[in-house]
């Protein structure tokens, strides 16, 4: 027990930086969701989709994760928004499943130190710090936790045994789908390699939970689609099938370099193409050769490790457009750690031998641990996540540059984040690239062009607009006060999606903008009431720069009511740009009635465009690259 409390120990040390990461990117609309929000009864969450985005415009669930749900609502009940008790959560669930890791090699005659090397090198890959570093990569810790834990207890021959540790991967499956690994792993236990009638009998429980789950999972949420492979051939399927276990074996040889985007469906890189094909042919020739020696055990161990890669390879289509995640691999490496654990004690080193693999392990781990440290602190601040996803992105993958862009508006930099989308020009086909049209005219709307941005909104094919789409052309008829095609499109979400709460707050925006015009065209009132309502019609007609312009305005009068203060500087502090908030802060802060809590909101969004400032020559540097690699 003194090694497993040395490897834990030293695996929190690792991660110790991640108390200090915030909400980062799926986290914020994933912890937004009413059934995690809310904590809502106990067999509700069965009847949930993971990842519902109905309420902001996606009609499309994806993902059946119940349990990910519940410790997410709870979690959230617990500590509210604070991102730290949900960091803590993470990082104890990683350190369970690296006693699991532990545990299960000691069961396959690991040394002691084995079983503790093969664990603390587990947990602390720097591949699998987006697991515990990312809120939103909790899913595969709690699928691996029952996975390992259904390996553990199983023991063959014994239908106790199988019926609980069946449980443990149902369990698991509730985490995350990829824990259907441990179905077919206990199943292949019991009937590997002559089975009995017996045998038989027993595997039949993990496979009726596997029936189970998946019986019950469709019923929530359906079939799982996979847009990332629309309009690729297929020949185009099969490369990227190849390229996904090329990247994946590389990625086992090189755990020191993780990535966010790691590359990109349809743009095959050859040389992983041909390093897959290798490496499946040389998985071939082993399987071919060692097949027959196996006993039980060990094909459960090789089942439990090779099912969750074939889940992620593309041969099925997935949501997502890149070819590999480094998160994906955490099941499957722990795993590897197991059997490398296993493996590892039947060699017998003495004397000089002995000391130099000890002292190449310990170098070993310690560069893998600073090399974690490092990537849990690229976590723990946003920019620093984005710039560097942005640097090490392939040229043809937009996403960190769209939500760079989201950066670089967000902090009120509004020019800055047009030059991001527009650095797309160079990268696409044609100037403005459909893709990025809806963004290009929310940053143009966010600049005062408010007619240019309408113009881009009204071009975009009718038929393809999901609801959310609808209201952003609702927002920006609004901007030019097309106050009757701005209900009709408003009208039309809420009517698609009658639990859209963005649909119903548009409409209440619309009929207040309406009311405000005819007060302003009936009779209109004048001096410091006057200038109130027009600057109160521009922040709900979402006038970002008009808006701005009249609150700074009206706050630098002493005369202006305390409530009304307030008012304006919050609207500015939300949506003005970086020059427009300083000005207003320094107007709002001498202020006697000036509220403290807005003060310090204020400075906070103001420190981070002044961050974002500091990193714009990277962002331009990264931009300049991807454009180059592109020609």
């Amino acid at each position: 027990m003194l090694v497993l409390l040395v490897v834990l120990t030293v695996v929190v040390v690792a991660y110790a930086g991640v108390m200090d990461a915030p909400l980062l990117w799926d986290d914020v609309p994933l912890l937004d969701h009413p059934s995690i929000a809310q904590l809502r009864p106990l067999w509700e969450y069965l009847s949930v989709p993971f990842w519902d985005m109905s309420s902001r415009g996606n009609v499309e669930p994806l993902f059946y994760r119940p349990l990910t749900t519940l410790s997410l609502a709870l979690d959230a009940h617990w500590h509210g928004r604070n991102p730290t008790g949900f960091h803590l959560t993470n990082l104890a669930l990683h350190v369970v499943n690296v006693s699991l890791v532990f545990f299960l090699a000691r069961r396959l005659q690991a040394s002691v130190l084995a079983a503790g090397a093969g664990a603390l090198i587990w947990g602390v890959l720097p591949r699998l710090a987006e697991c515990v570093s990312w809120i939103a990569g909790r899913t595969d810790e709690l699928g691996a936790l029952g996975v390992l834990a259904a390996l553990l207890i199983w023991r063959r021959g014994s239908m106790t045994r199988v019926c609980i540790a069946s449980a443990a991967a149902a369990i698991g499956m509730l985490g995350k789908e990829m824990a259907i690994a441990a179905a077919f792993a206990l199943a292949v236990g019991e009937l590997w390699p002559r089975p009995s009638r017996g045998a038989w009998m027993r595997a039949l429980v993990p496979l009726a939970t596997l029936v189970s789950f998946v019986t019950l999972r469709t019923a929530v949420v359906g079939h799982l689609a996979g847009p990332a492979l629309e309009g690729v051939t297929p020949s185009g399927r099969v490369l990227t099938v190849f390229e996904s276990v090329g990247r994946y074996v590389w990625m086992t040889l090189d755990v020191w370099h993780p990535a966010t985007q790691i590359g990109v469906v349809g743009g095959s890189c050859m040389r992983f193409v041909v390093f897959g094909v290798v490496a499946l042919l040389a998985a071939g020739v082993l399987v071919g050769r060692y097949a027959r020696r196996m006993d039980g055990t060990w094909a459960l161990l090789i089942v439990a490790g090779v099912v969750p890669v074939l889940l992620v390879i593309h041969a099925v289509p997935l949501p997502w457009m890149v070819v590999a995640c480094d998160r994906l691999m955490y099941l499957p490496w722990a795993i590897l750690a197991v059997a490398a654990a296993a493996g590892a004690s039947r060699w017998k080193l003495v004397g000089w031998r002995r000391l130099a693999g000890a002292a190449g392990v310990s170098g070993f781990i310690l560069s893998l641990v600073l090399a974690t440290r490092a990537r849990t602190a690229v976590f723990a601040d946003e920019v620093e996540f984005w710039t560097d996803a942005l640097e090490t992105t392939p040229s043809n993958n937009w996403l960190p540059t769209f939500c760079v862009n989201e950066l670089y508006a967000r902090g009120g930099l509004y020019r800055e984040s047009l030059s991001v989308l527009l650095a797309l020009e160079g990268r696409a086909p044609q100037p403005i690239p459909t893709d990025t049209r809806p963004l290009v005219a929310r940053a143009l709307g966010r600049l005062g062009r408010y007619e240019e941005a309408y113009r881009i909104r009204r071009e975009i094919e009718v038929a393809k607009r999901t609801p959310g789409e609808r209201l952003d052309e609702a927002l920006a008829a609004l901007h030019v006060f097309d106050l009757a095609r701005a209900s009709e499109l408003a009208e039309q979400a809420r009517r698609e999606l009658p639990q859209y709460e963005r649909a119903k707050r548009i409409e209440s925006s619309i009929a207040e903008v309406r009311r405000l015009r005819k007060l302003l065209s009936e009779s209109p009132p004048s001096g410091l009431e006057g200038e109130i309502v027009r600057a109160r019609l521009d922040t709900l007609a979402g006038r970002g720069p008009d808006a701005e312009q009249a609150w700074s305005t009206l706050l630098a009068r002493p005369d202006l009511p305390a409530g009304v203060a307030d008012e304006g500087f919050a609207v500015v502090a939300d949506i003005g740009s970086r020059d427009a908030l300083r000005r207003a802060l320094k107007a709002y802060s001498v202020r006697p009635d000036a509220r403290r809590e807005l003060i310090v909101a204020a400075k906070d969004r103001l420190a981070f465009a002044d961050r974002l400032q500091r990193e714009w020559p990277r962002v331009v540097r990264a931009l300049v690259r991807l454009r180059r690699e592109t020609h």
